[in-house]
């Protein structure tokens, strides 16, 4: 029998980009694990195939957890505590954890922006927001299973050339530094609205990783910064009518 627990469906649900959680008649689904299938609206599928998705620690069969820093087991999970990963246990007001939750919320509001553009039919910025809801979705994927994000091309530029051109709208654009008002349209204003979460984002990612003197600088950090590059050179698309052809 496999325990089945709310830290290995998150990780089927956010590494496996999964809308079925699949599992064995012989697994156990723990409650929690039933809350988020229900909250997230996933569908429970059961049957023998394996789940490639589940990675659990050798004590979850038996149903131990442990603190963060080992020096406390526990039978069961306790309400005000979540998985860092494995079977490692948590205060949910972790730094990690509320990275995760703001993470979460940006995905949120990446995808009510791309209704939004859908329903406007302007096609093109429909594109490049669903590039930077990919782009968070790995983000997550590698904050929860604590890999590299490495570098991946968004918007076509990489790394320096996102800096370059959100730095320089005048020679890229032809315009200066939006200073953003109502009068800019919804479209601009909602643009916005993501990249000042995008620097939100930022800060709890630099208290999550970069914690006294042995700060642990992951390249999430570098990540975060691309992404608010990205969302500010879709203003400037925006504000140079870029977009206005669909």
């Amino acid at each position: 029998m496999e325990v089945v627990d709310e830290n290995m469906v998150r990780q089927m649900h956010l590494l496996g980009n999964a809308d079925e959680i699949r599992v064995s008649q012989s697994d156990f689904v723990t409650q929690s694990a039933l809350e988020y299938i229900k909250e997230k609206k996933l569908s429970l599928v059961i049957d023998d195939d394996e789940n490639k998705f589940i990675r659990p620690s050798l004590d979850m069969a038996d149903g131990k957890y442990v603190s963060e820093s080992g020096d406390k087991e526990y039978d069961e999970k306790p309400e005000y505590m979540t998985h860092l990963h494995g079977n490692v246990l948590v205060m949910k007001n972790h730094p990690r954890i509320i990275l995760r939750g703001k993470l979460d919320t940006f995905i949120a509001s990446i995808m009510d922006m791309q209704i939004f553009v859908e329903k406007e039919k302007i096609i093109k910025l429909k594109k490049d927001i669903g590039e930077i809801l990919l782009f968070t979705q790995h983000i997550l994927k590698c904050e929860v299973s604590d890999q590299p994000v490495g570098e991946q091309l968004l918007l076509k530029y990489g790394e320096e050339d996102l800096r370059k051109v959100s730095h320089n709208p005048m020679e890229y654009f032809g315009r200066g530094h939006i200073k953003i008002s109502p009068d800019h349209g919804e479209v601009e204003v909602r643009l916005n609205v993501l990249r000042t979460q995008a620097r939100e984002l930022e800060i709890a990612a630099v208290t999550a990783f970069c914690i006294g003197p042995e700060k642990q600088e992951h390249d999430i950090l570098k990540a975060l910064n691309r992404l608010s590059s990205a969302i500010y050179i879709l203003m400037l698309r925006n504000s140079c009518k870029q977009y206005q052809s669909g």
